[in-house]
C-alpha cells in the first residue's frame, strides 16, 4: 500500500546505544573509540525513548553504536523492543558474535543483522577498518549468523580505495549467504569528515558505472529492503547512490 506522503511517521529509526568500538574506521560517523562515553546513556533512558517510539509508531529500530554488543544490556533492551511491539534489528562488526550470543540475541527478537564488508579482501577490508583481523571477524561472523538462521545483509562504503573490488564483495556477500548486498557512499559526519576528500577523490562518479551494470545482471535486483521488511529470502542488490556522496542512507 502506498504511503500517504503527508504521514511522517517513520519506518525506520537508528538507536546508537553507544560510542564504544574495539575497531578504528576511517569513516566512523560515531567517531566511536574503545573509551567508554560518560554520558552514554542507561538502560532505563533507553527504555523511556523505546517507549516513546513505540507510543508513536511500531517501527524498525536498528540498534548500533558504536558497537551495540559493548552494551552490557543489549538483550535486556532488544527484548523490551519486542515487548513493545517494536521490530529490531542490529548493525554490528561482528567481533562479539558467537553462537551463544546469537541464540540470545534471537531469542530477545532480533530479526536480523548487518555487517559491513569494505573490500574483497583481508588486505583492503583491514586497512579501511584500520584494524588487523577484521575481514575474518565479519566473515566468521557471518557464518555464525547463517548458522543460527538469522537473516542478514551487508553493507559496503564505496571509496577510491575499494571501488574496483564492489563486484567482488557483493559476490562474497551473496556466497556468504546475505539476503542483501547494500553499497553507498560515505556520509561525511564524526571521523568521515576528515576523511572525506582521500575516501572519495573521484570515485562518486565511478561508483554508479560500477554498480550499475552489476546491478543489471542480477534477476533479483531492486531498491527494497527486504531485512527491514522481514519479507522474502532471495539475495537483493540495493543501490543507493549519489552523485555528490551525499544520502541519506548512513555510513558505519
Amino acid at each position: 500500500m502506498k504511503k500517504d506522503p503527508e504521514d511522517h511517521r517513520p519506518r525506520l529509526l537508528a538507536l546508537e546505544l553507544t560510542r564504544r568500538c574495539r575497531f578504528n574506521c576511517q569513516h566512523c560517523r560515531a567517531d566511536a573509540d574503545r573509551t567508554a562515553d560518560a554520558g552514554e546513556m542507561t538502560t532505563e533512558q533507553w527504555k523511556k525513548i523505546l517507549d516513546a517510539i513505540a507510543a508513536y509508531e511500531k517501527c524498525v529500530v536498528i540498534l548500533t553504536g558504536g558497537e551495540p554488543t559493548e552494551r552490557s544490556d543489549i538483550i535486556e533492551l532488544a527484548q523490551y523492543a519486542r515487548h513493545l511491539g517494536l521490530r529490531a534489528v542490529m548493525a554490528t562488526c561482528g567481533y562479539a558474535l558467537n553462537d551463544t550470543l546469537l541464540a540470545s540475541l534471537k531469542d530477545a527478537g532480533v530479526l536480523a543483522l548487518s555487517f559491513s564488508l569494505d573490500g574483497a579482501t583481508a588486505e583492503t577490508h583491514d586497512a579501511f577498518r584500520r584494524t588487523p583481523g577484521a575481514f575474518d571477524t565479519v566473515v566468521k561472523a557471518a557464518q555464525a549468523t547463517r548458522r543460527a538462521g538469522m537473516r542478514f545483509q551487508i553493507n559496503t562504503t564505496i571509496t577510491r580505495t575499494n571501488l574496483h573490488e564492489v563486484p567482488a564483495i557483493a559476490e562474497l556477500a551473496r556466497k556468504l549467504g546475505a539476503a542483501v548486498f547494500n553499497p553507498f557512499i560515505l556520509v561525511p559526519t564524526g571521523r568521515g569528515e576528515e576523511s572525506i576528500r582521500t575516501l572519495t577523490k573521484r570515485s562518486n562518479g565511478m561508483a554508479a558505472a560500477t554498480i550499475e551494470p552489476f546491478n543489471r545482471r542480477s534477476p533479483a535486483a531492486t531498491r527494497a529492503n527486504p531485512i527491514a521488511r522481514g519479507k522474502r529470502r532471495d539475495f537483493r542488490i540495493v543501490t543507493i547512490l549519489s552523485a555528490r556522496g551525499r544520502t541519506g542512507r548512513r555510513s558505519r
